[in-house]
């Protein structure tokens, strides 16, 4: 499973609820814990409009949700998960046994390094990959290298 973002939220909650039906996890720009945002996202977070967000992904979401007039709303639902969840712990990730990339992005507003490193600790069959100049949306700026990095660990781990 590969998650950016929500998506690794996601990708951590199958993990803990399916891990037998799982061979490997890529997490791209997530954090474990709300308590893990710092302060600077918290706030961007609370004062964040529909407007504000990632200009490309409200474009995305325009063109193929069933009701694009419908971002503003989704924004706000979204916006208030993003104040609550996710909500694990380190005890709760130590029990996932699956090789796992952590891809973790030096500049990323959101997810913060040490929320990385905390959980390379603790999953077992970690890897830390660090892309120190990028951001959030690293992998979409430049995919090439995000994916070359995806490719190495899916076909040592997954695929061997």
């Amino acid at each position: 499973i590969v998650g950016w973002s929500d998506g690794s939220f996601i990708a951590l909650q199958m993990a803990l609820d399916f891990q037998e039906r799982i061979n490997s996890l890529v997490l791209l720009g997530g954090a474990y814990s709300v308590d893990n945002y710092s302060d600077e996202a918290r706030v961007a977070i609370e004062e964040m409009t529909p407007d504000d967000y990632y200009p490309q992904l409200i474009e995305l979401y325009k063109t193929i949700s069933p009701t694009p007039e419908k971002w503003d709303e989704f924004f706000e639902k979204c916006r208030s998960m993003w104040m609550q969840q996710p909500a694990h712990t380190l005890t709760e990730l130590a029990a996932i046994h699956v090789p796992t990339l952590i891809i973790m992005a030096g500049q990323d507003e959101w997810a913060g390094s040490s929320n990385a490193k905390e959980m390379q600790e603790i999953l077992h069959d970690c890897q830390l990959q660090t892309f120190p100049d990028a951001d959030h949306s690293h992998h979409m700026i430049t995919p090439d290298l995000a994916n070359k990095c995806i490719r190495k660990f899916l076909k040592e781990k997954t695929f061997s």
